[in-house]
């Protein structure tokens, strides 16, 4: 409305330059944007908080973002933990520190996804950090592993790495830097 505009929100898909993927969204507005995304896609919300706040760093959303998970996760776990205790079932104790150090491994790449973004532009940033993680561990699959194995198979691997290496590049070269 009128106060969103004074306020200098955008407000519509036409006076959005956001590089944000759901701007041209015929329906949405930066409130519905929200309701039009993925949920699963945890760079959204932190997307459109950089978005409507270009002074701030952007990494200010990565320690709110990752205390929430830490908390829904130890909500879940206490409430595991109780309905298992309750039926006489054994509680597994051992997997909460290897659950923590992988949480920590996953807060500094998604800080580092959310730099990335910020600075190469979302198409590119976010297409980078969707691969990058992506080839790594389908190299190490490959190459320690070995659990891509016979030749058709790794003709298979070989093409599918070259096209989404071709691609990459390709977002990389051609795509929208902001």
């Amino acid at each position: 409305g009128d106060g969103d505009e004074a306020a200098g929100r955008r407000t519509t898909p036409a006076a959005s330059t956001s590089a944000f993927p759901f701007a041209t969204c015929p329906s949405c507005d930066m409130r519905a944007r929200r309701r039009c995304a993925d949920p699963g896609v945890q760079s959204v919300p932190a997307t459109l908080y950089n978005d409507s706040h270009p002074g701030a760093s952007p990494t200010s959303v990565v320690f709110p973002q990752c205390l929430g998970i830490w908390a829904s996760s130890t909500l879940l776990y206490l409430a595991y933990s109780t309905v298992a205790k309750l039926r006489g079932l054994p509680v597994p104790h051992s997997v909460i520190r290897p659950a923590f150090f992988s949480g920590v491994v996953w807060s500094c790449g998604f800080m580092l996804m959310i730099i990335g973004i910020k600075e190469l532009g979302y198409s590119v940033g976010y297409t980078l950090d969707a691969v990058g993680p992506i080839v790594v561990s389908s190299l190490l699959s490959v190459l320690v592993f070995r659990e891509i194995q016979g030749r058709r198979h790794l003709a298979v691997y070989s093409a599918a790495f070259a096209l989404q290496m071709v691609g990459s590049a390709l977002i990389a070269a051609f795509g929208a830097h902001d």
